[in-house]
């Protein structure tokens, strides 16, 4: 009897033991579902002959410039940073300019849900053919466009960030020493007064405008 006791509290003992093994076994999670993000359109119209600098033009100046481009959730570009530079300020500035206007994505997704992200690739400015003698032709038609850029110059001179607006009235962060007109975010300019000689703080909108109508 002492043994078939002694027998069974060693089969409890073990159903014990293996319990809280059985206990830890977890299913394994399954992995993210992603999907690869993509420019929306065609990324080899973002940058186009009839943007290239004309005084880089005129100097023969060539060379590849090196951009990342970051995105949001929605696809739209919120920053353009300079890789490598062609070797040429105004290439490298001109790359990141129009590319924060032109520039968008379809979202890559992570189990369904857009994530933001970031593109890198490269412009390789290049002296556009010349063997018709025909460099003034232009080769895209001109757009109507009303944007701005606009920044705050705090009471103590600083400049925190700049805001583009778009044609469509979006908006989104640029960079420093981009735009338009370079972004002066990390300035300081002398401190803004009023009348009576207070610090103030004041906003700065530059508005550029091109129109395009029909003659009658």
């Amino acid at each position: 009897m002492q043994h078939a006791m002694r027998h069974a509290f060693l089969i409890g003992l073990g159903v014990m033991l293996c319990a809280p093994a059985a206990a830890m076994a977890r299913p394994r999670s399954r992995p993210p579902v992603e999907t690869p993000a993509k420019p929306n359109g065609d990324a080899g119209q973002w940058v186009l002959p009839d943007d290239y600098p004309p005084a880089a033009l005129r100097n023969n100046d060539t060379g590849t410039t090196g951009f990342r481009l970051t995105y949001d959730e929605t696809g739209k570009v919120t920053d353009c940073e300079v890789t490598s530079s062609s070797g040429y300020a105004d290439l490298d500035a001109t790359t990141c300019r129009v590319l924060l206007l032109r520039a968008s994505f379809i979202p890559g997704t992570r189990n369904g849900k857009p994530v933001a992200s970031a593109y890198t690739s490269s412009v390789r400015w290049s002296i556009p053919d010349t063997d018709d003698d025909d460099t003034d032709t232009p080769r895209t038609l001109p757009t109507a466009y009303k944007g701005q850029l606009v920044y705050t110059i705090a009471a103590d001179g600083t400049v925190a960030r700049c805001e583009a607006v778009e044609n469509d009235g979006t908006r989104h962060e640029v960079a420093a020493g981009s735009g338009l007109v370079a972004c002066p975010a990390g300035k300081t300019f002398p401190i803004p007064r009023d009348a009576s000689g207070k610090p103030v703080a004041r906003r700065v909108t530059t508005t550029f405008s091109v129109a395009v109508d029909d003659v009658p």
